[in-house]
Parts: structure tokens; C-alpha cells; sequence
């Protein structure tokens, strides 16, 4: 399990028993079998909101049947590269027939399996089912869609990684979404020792937000609040955003449900926010390449609070920039590669407190907010409110 520092075994009936975990938490979990009998496989999971959420079940592929599936296909499998294979999923109990799936990198091939669980070459979308794989798959971010034949269509973010074989499931479902956003300080702001201007979120008329899992119908209403109509979300029920304006950071926003419902704030970074920040850390970072800021505000029984960031493989990288510490610990990571990451925050007693997975874009900045959050009516009230009231 990457960034929580676990390795357990499955039980008699296929069970692993994580212990204490927060709520809402984002896993990434490797799963391997010594005897060979498995594929190795890369997935991600999300925690439940209480101890009463149920279970969470991994699908797992057994390496006899994928090696079936590539002699199906005619496709020698190459262990220097990644292997995708996944489900669509109908909506109100709809079986996953018609559609076709599309991947934005190189790969040998979009297979589809037939209603009898076999991988058959000459269909061209899938049967009721929703089963397809994809072979030899750079190590990479990946963006799949599937497109129906009614012309619905929707996009995830799938992490390929090398020997391993991801899991895609995509689900066919509309939500509407409330999305309020507003633009953080300046970076000379941030490092204020006055809270009242280093927290600041100001209103912003309109930021261009352009949904990646589905296009949707989109709403501006006044002063940084805008509405969603019937939009997809991914297998962990998060929805992303790329946020392009003059004045503002080019960002990758990760939604979860609270923000989509309005609860919180989405907070976009002015422009030059990257620059300044840089200038008075006196490091040298690379603009073209990806970027991350954490924000985690701090409840009053957390000391010592830590932030640390591992990719896929669980590989822990370097420690943020820290650039504040109350009543929101921030961070900064510089020049990421593109993928997928998770985020640990501990405390002092190395206990973990927030897990968040987080998509890293070249060129973009993505920030990741745990923790407790500003609520929004701080930034629709009067100007002069105080955000730090919570």
C-alpha cells in the first residue's frame, strides 16, 4: 500500500484488513502473487466515510487467462511496457455495450471481449459486457475514452506503469455540480505574517474551466460560482478540470464531492504565482515541467504536521518547500514528471492524517487540499470576512 508503509497477505477468502485508515482517504495498492498465478497489478481505492462503508474489492487477473487474451490478439506481451484491461459500466443497470474506447498514447490495439468471456479480434466496440484490453502501453498518463454509438462519451485518467496490468472501470452516470472558486494571494501575500491577507481567497468574475471526463453543460452565474449539468466522474467519484486564463497559474483541478457540491472553495493561483515563489526560495525550476502545491489546514490537535509525496511505484520523493505553517500548512513540489502521485500528511506522532492521489500534468500546476477547509460563504459575504473562521 504506497505512503502508508504496509505489506499484508490475503486471507483464507481473499480479504486484507488495512486497521485504522482516515475517511475518504485515496490508496494506491500493488498487488502481487509469488507463485505467478496472478497478474501484477497497479490499483487505486478510495476509503469510505465511516467503518460502516462495506468493503472495498480489487479485481484481479489471473496470468493464465491474460496469456490467453495475447494469443487471442496476436500480441506478444513486452514486460518493459504496461498492460490496460478494463469494464464500461451502463447507466440504471444498463449493460456496457456500445462503445468504443479510445487511449491517447501508443499501444498495440483496442481489444474487446464477446458476450461468452472470449477476447475476439474482429469486434471493433464492446458487448454487454463493457470488457476490452489494451496491450504494451508505454509507462505514462493515459487518458481513455469511450465513446457510445448514441454519441455519449467519457474520459479517465488511467496510470500505466512497467510489468504491471491497470484495471480501468468507467461508469456511465450523470451528476450536476456547483462548483465555487476564487484566486489565492499573490506569493509575497502568502508569505505574510498577517493571516488576514496570507489566506485571503478573492472573488474572481469567471475562470475558464474546461471539464477532461466529459464535456457537460456548463453555467456561469455571478462571482465565481458555476454549475455543471449532467457530468462524469471518475471510478473514485472525482471530476477534473484544466483551468486556462491570462491571469491566472495554467492549473489541473482534482474535484471531489464536497467542492462539487459547493461546500468548499476551489482555489486557482494568479499568474506568477510559480515565479515569485521560486524568486524567494532562491531555487531555479522548470515552467514546462509539472507542479504541485498542498494545502492542509491544520485541526487544533495536529502538531508537527508532515507532508510527503510518493509516485506509483511508491517511490518517496523529495520534501516540499514548506512556505507556511498555521493555520494552513502549505507546500510546494517543483519540476514533477507527469503521473500519478499520492500525497501522505502526518502529524507528530507519524500517524497518518490525509491520503489524496493526485494527477500531475507537464506544464500545469495541480494542488491538492486536505485537512479542514474554508467554507464558501467566507468569500461571498462581505469582503472583510474572516476566512480563517471555520
Amino acid at each position: 500500500i504506497i505512503g502508508v508503509d504496509l505489506k499484508l497477505e490475503t486471507d483464507s477468502v481473499g480479504y486484507i484488513h488495512l486497521g485504522e485508515l482516515p475517511a475518504e482517504s485515496d490508496l494506491i495498492l500493488r498487488t502481487r502473487d509469488e507463485n505467478g498465478r496472478y497478474m501484477n497489478m497497479s490499483h487505486q481505492a478510495r476509503t469510505g466515510d465511516s467503518a460502516d462503508s462495506g468493503v472495498t474489492r480489487l479485481k484481479v487477473v489471473r496470468r493464465f487467462a491474460f496469456n490467453m487474451w495475447t494469443q487471442m490478439a496476436g500480441v506478444v506481451e513486452d514486460t518493459s511496457y504496461g498492460q490496460i484491461c478494463g469494464e464500461v459500466y451502463g447507466q440504471d443497470g444498463e449493460d456496457g455495450s456500445g462503445y468504443q474506447i479510445n487511449i491517447s498514447e501508443a499501444s498495440e490495439g483496442v481489444y474487446y471481449f464477446n458476450n461468452l468471456g472470449y477476447l475476439d479480434r474482429r469486434l471493433e466496440e464492446t458487448s454487454e459486457n463493457g470488457r476490452f484490453c489494451i496491450f504494451n502501453v508505454a509507462s505514462s498518463l493515459v487518458l481513455l475514452e469511450a465513446i457510445h454509438s448514441d454519441g455519449f462519451s467519457q474520459r479517465q485518467f488511467v496510470s500505466v506503469e512497467k510489468s504491471f496490468l491497470s484495471f480501468a472501470e468507467i461508469y456511465r452516470e450523470h451528476i450536476d455540480a456547483l462548483l465555487r472558486y476564487g484566486v489565492t494571494g499573490s506569493a509575497y501575500e502568502q508569505l505574510s505574517e498577517d493571516s488576514s491577507i496570507k489566506d485571503q481567497i478573492n472573488p474572481i468574475d469567471y475562470a475558464p474551466i474546461r471539464l477532461i471526463e466529459s464535456r457537460g453543460d456548463s453555467t456561469y452565474l455571478d462571482q465565481g460560482e458555476l454549475i455543471f449539468s449532467k457530468i462524469g466522474r471518475d471510478t473514485d467519484g472525482m471530476f477534473h478540470a484544466y483551468v486556462d486564463a491570462f491571469e491566472l497559474e495554467p492549473s489541473l483541478v482534482r474535484i471531489s464531492e464536497p467542492f462539487a457540491h459547493g461546500d468548499y472553495i476551489v482555489s486557482l493561483y494568479p499568474r506568477g504565482f510559480l515565479e515569485d515563489l521560486a524568486l524567494s526560495k532562491e531555487i531555479t525550476y522548470d515552467p514546462e515541467m509539472a507542479h504541485l502545491v498542498v494545502e492542509h489546514g491544520v485541526l487544533s490537535d495536529q502538531t508537527n504536521i508532515k507532508v510527503r509525496l510518493y509516485d506509483s511505484s511508491g517511490r518517496l520523493l523529495q520534501d516540499p518547500i514548506y512556505y507556511d505553517d498555521l493555520p494552513v500548512k502549505k507546500g510546494i513540489f517543483f519540476d514533477l514528471k507527469e503521473g500519478r502521485y499520492l500525497v501522505s500528511v502526518t502529524d507528530g506522532d507519524h500517524a497518518l492524517v490525509s491520503s489524496s492521489l493526485v494527477y500531475i500534468v507537464a506544464g500545469r500546476l495541480s494542488v491538492v487540499k486536505s485537512g479542514r477547509q474554508f467554507i464558501p460563504n467566507s468569500l461571498f459575504c462581505d469582503v472583510n470576512c474572516d476566512l480563517n473562521n471555520n
